[in-house]
């Protein structure tokens, strides 16, 4: 029998090997050229459709509030999008029901595999962060606004963990990380302040991006962009005892039911 510390050895171990192939991954998967074609330019692209849009609507305050907040939106969007897709490709490649009997738990699994999208997200932040100082001088975002504001990638991860729970063994992932996406765009107060959107007003709150957005918005580091990023921490906490709760359900009751592969 294993001391405490032997199997604290090999969770170490396990945990070192899970970052090692989810970099692996990521890298095979999307190369730098790739990641930059086919997910940072129609990033920013979508950026400037809002900005544009925003400048029609209501002028250049509102565009300046936009490009403000879809900053903290293209940060988001790899964590929610990308990383909501792997544990729906582990049940389509019959890995699930293998990772659900290993040393670490299937949840810390996926939060850890979410490393490399976390890198990445901070570099399309930095990215966008960058273009905003340069076309909108005027609104001068501190570099400490924008590291603060940098709290929505552990809230994503923890949205896109949560919703791939009702993606495992349906041919519905598009269509839920699209929904969801699109929920956080309208209803955060990204792009469109909550308050002129009747049920922002209500989801707002409970949305990831909200808080790093209005950091963004405001432009420094303050007690309320304190206040701001302690709520957006919050909204992680709240999304990932969801999550936890909905994988555990889900392995219980694969267990049960003799099921090989969760989800199927």
């Amino acid at each position: 029998m294993r001391s405490p510390r032997g199997h604290q050895g090999c969770r170490l171990q396990a945990a070192g090997e899970v970052i090692r192939l989810a970099c692996v991954e990521l890298w095979r998967s999307m190369p730098p050229g790739v990641l930059i074609t086919t997910h940072l330019v129609p990033e920013l692209l979508r950026m400037t459709m809002y900005v544009l849009i925003a400048q029609l609507a209501g002028g250049a305050g509102a565009a300046l509030f936009a490009a403000c907040g879809a900053v903290a939106l293209i940060t988001v969007r790899m964590t929610v999008s990308e990383h909501s897709g792997v544990p729906v490709e582990d049940v389509w490649h019959k890995t699930m029901g293998m990772n659900s009997t290993a040393v670490l738990p299937l949840y810390l699994q996926y939060t850890l595999r979410s490393l490399p999208l976390q890198a990445v997200a901070v570099i399309d932040g930095l990215v966008a962060f960058s273009l905003v100082r340069v076309i909108a001088p005027d609104h001068e975002i501190s570099v400490g606004a924008w590291l603060l504001s940098l709290c929505c990638v552990p809230s994503g991860v923890a949205f896109g963990t949560a919703i791939s729970a009702f993606c495992l063994g349906k041919n519905m992932h598009n269509m839920v990380h699209n929904i969801a996406a699109s929920i956080l765009t309208v209803c955060s107060g990204a792009v469109i302040p909550a308050e002129d959107v009747p049920v922002a007003r209500f989801l707002a709150p409970f949305l990831p991006v909200a808080g790093s957005a209005q950091i963004l918005q405001s432009g420094e580091v303050s007690a309320y962009a304190w206040h701001l990023a302690g709520r957006e921490l919050l909204v992680a906490l709240m999304w990932g005892a969801c999550g936890a709760a909905l994988y555990s359900v889900m392995v219980r009751r694969s267990r049960r039911s003799g099921s090989t592969y969760l989800g199927t």
